[in-house]
């Protein structure tokens, strides 16, 4: 959310900080308002935070993940779904992509792209 709003590469930023020290890793929802990116831990996680997370943790030590929601908890099974893909993503080993094409992830200035 911070990248896309301030128009840095996540991976850059993440890369440099020392991944070895997180004790836990949050991820939520966000909204679009005009060019803005807003974390209001409201919706559901879209497919850039996934691959950000997959990013992450590919380059770190298994941590606690806590998935938040605040508000508009939608049915079980929209919940349930985001909870299966994050549990995929824990489940893949370390360093593996979870894409049938075993993907690489490049990092672009603002989003992840699978190439």
């Amino acid at each position: 959310m911070n990248s896309e709003n301030h128009g840095f590469g996540a991976c850059a930023v993440l890369a440099n900080l020392p991944l070895e020290k997180v004790v836990q890793i949050h991820v939520a929802g966000h909204e679009r308002r005009g060019a803005l990116c807003i974390g209001t831990h409201a919706g559901p996680i879209i497919r850039d935070v996934y691959t950000l997370l997959e990013w992450t943790l590919a380059r770190m030590k298994p941590v606690p993940l806590l998935l938040e929601r605040d508000n508009n908890f939608g049915d079980w099974k929209s919940i349930r779904q985001e909870v299966y893909g994050i549990n995929s993503i824990l489940m893949c080993p370390r360093g593996a992509s979870s894409s049938d094409d075993g993907g690489v992830y490049a990092c672009g200035d603002s989003t992840i792209h699978r190439v």
